[in-house]
């Protein structure tokens, strides 16, 4: 594989977790704390919300059909474009006890999303999102499941959800170089909305979970209507039937072109699961083209590794088990032990090599992603 994939994971991951260098340099702010909780109802709320980018502008709204919930939401009106990072943001939250984070999201286009908050030491968490283009998302985050970025520590190694004091919302597209391509390039205005905000001490139902006696550590069964990942390459990402005998309905749709960035995917974040004592990572695959694709596990570090998967393109379900020991390391990364480290694990990537992957007449490839997790071992 080359290294397109590693830019995309390491380099794109960074710009994120790199925000805090960036906001050091921003003009102080008054420390008045402030609730972490934002419905817009007062227009002055607005203005407790920040953009890196000066030439943003966050303004509250009326328009029925950009409003989530009650009767103003906060538009965002921004234009990607190079040596810009799109995050927008609320310092100085009154921290408090809290289990999950809320919000309504639309995006104008489909949008690689970033979620991120900040405890005062600088440790930063962050969770990833699939924005649609043009539909409200209500976004149900359990704090348990957002992952430390790969450029901060924490003397605890856990986010301590008591002690949150930042929220930030991040826009990647137009990144530089090739994870731009990768995430892909807006061009023009951009409007993002967010409605309903709040840090919550109630609990919501998490994309995690454990199945087949405890054997199965289930990273995502792509139950909800929030897709948790980052697409690439262009791929359109929805949902479409799950696959049949495993406990949920629905499963990650992933339609892909040829002409656009050779790996068309979805990063999955997964620095949240204690994988001790796993052997395998399995998936339910369903391909209407045949091709190549890979599955790929980084690290914290940067170092890779991956497993080349053939796509039948039957257009019908099959149950994909790669034991760890299969899985390669990518000769362009380092390791400084040369093996596979399930703890310092941050994401699973799932890309298709467009390159060597069959479509329609429309030029259109299709496939579909189920229960995405690891099998412990027996």
């Amino acid at each position: 594989m080359r290294s397109s994939v590693r830019c995309l994971v390491l380099c794109g991951l960074w710009c994120v977790g790199s925000v805090g260098a960036q906001e050091e340099t921003a003009p102080p702010t008054p420390q008045v704390l402030v609730p972490p909780s934002f419905d817009f109802e007062d227009p002055t709320t607005a203005s407790l919300w920040y953009a890196l980018d000066e030439e943003a502008t966050l303004e509250i709204t009326r328009e029925r059909a950009n409003v989530a919930q009650g009767k103003c939401a906060l538009e965002i009106t921004y234009t990607p474009r190079d040596g810009v990072f799109n995050l927008f943001g609320a310092r100085n939250l009154a921290p408090r006890p809290c289990r999950s984070l809320r919000l309504a999201l639309k995006t104008q286009e489909q949008t690689p999303v970033v979620i991120s908050v900040r405890e005062p030491d600088g440790s930063s968490y962050h969770a990833f999102i699939a924005a649609p283009a043009d539909q409200w998302q209500r976004v149900e985050i359990d704090l348990a499941e957002m992952m430390l970025t790969e450029d901060t520590q924490d003397e605890n190694g856990g986010l301590d959800t008591g002690q949150i004091t930042e929220l930030t919302i991040a826009d990647l597209s137009n990144l530089p170089g090739e994870v731009g391509n990768a995430f892909g390039h807006k061009t023009g205005p951009q409007k993002m909305w967010l409605d309903a905000i709040e840090l919550s001490p109630e609990t919501v139902p998490g994309r995690s979970s454990r199945s087949l006696g405890g054997r199965l550590i289930r990273l995502d069964g792509f139950e909800t209507p929030v897709n948790f990942c980052l697409p690439l390459g262009g791929v359109a990402v929805s949902h479409g039937p799950g696959a049949p005998g495993v406990a949920g309905r629905k499963a990650l749709r992933l339609d892909y072109r040829l002409g656009q960035h050779r790996w068309a995917g979805v990063v999955c974040g997964a620095g949240h699961l204690n994988l001790v004592d796993t052997a395998a990572v399995t998936c339910h695959l369903r391909s209407t083209h045949q091709g190549a694709a890979a599955m790929v596990l980084e690290e914290r570090d940067g170092s890779k590794y991956r497993h080349m998967v053939t796509l039948d393109g039957r257009n019908e379900w099959r149950t994909e088990e790669i034991p760890l020991g299969g899985f390669v390391r990518d000769p362009s990364t380092t390791d400084e032990n040369d093996q596979l480290d399930l703890e310092q694990l941050r994401v699973v990537v799932f890309v298709v090599d467009t390159f060597d992957a069959g479509v329609g007449v429309e030029g259109l490839g299709t496939l579909w992603l189920d229960e995405l997790g690891f099998l412990t071992k027996q």
